[in-house]
């Protein structure tokens, strides 16, 4: 009964440890498991976290010499942050260069339709004019 009672009192002891090490930030704050939960939040940063949880990882690991992200608001940043206008405009602009690469190779192929038709021999060996 003793050692049944010892066995849990220090499991219990671990576990509690544990737990005020990870709540008071002692531990590798890095290695924080964030769930995978779509929970948008705007930082003060105007850049757009999944979660809260991955906004404080950025302050813990990835922001250290600014100052600390705050949550601005809940849900997805209203206006962008000045950067994500270059990128969209390069994307828009790939897409359209890959939509513009497309639609020149079905020209190209119209082209060469017409092409092979122009050059089939005729019927009762004519020839075309010139």
């Amino acid at each position: 009964m003793k050692i049944a009672f010892i066995l849990l009192s220090v499991t219990l002891a671990t576990i509690i440890f544990s737990q005020n090490v990870n709540a008071q930030g002692y531990g590798n704050p890095c290695n924080r498991a964030c769930t995978r939960e779509n929970n948008p939040v705007c930082g003060s940063n105007d850049i757009t976290y999944t979660n809260p949880c991955l906004l404080r990882v950025y302050n813990d690991c990835d922001n250290l010499n600014g100052p600390p992200v705050t949550v601005q608001y809940y849900g997805e940043c209203r206006r962008p942050r000045p950067g994500a206008l270059v990128v969209h405009r390069v994307v828009r602009h790939l897409r359209n260069k890959k939509e513009d690469k497309e639609k020149g190779k079905k020209e190209d192929k119209k082209e060469d339709k017409a092409l092979q038709r122009r050059t089939k021999p005729c019927k009762g060996g004519q020839k075309l004019p010139k």
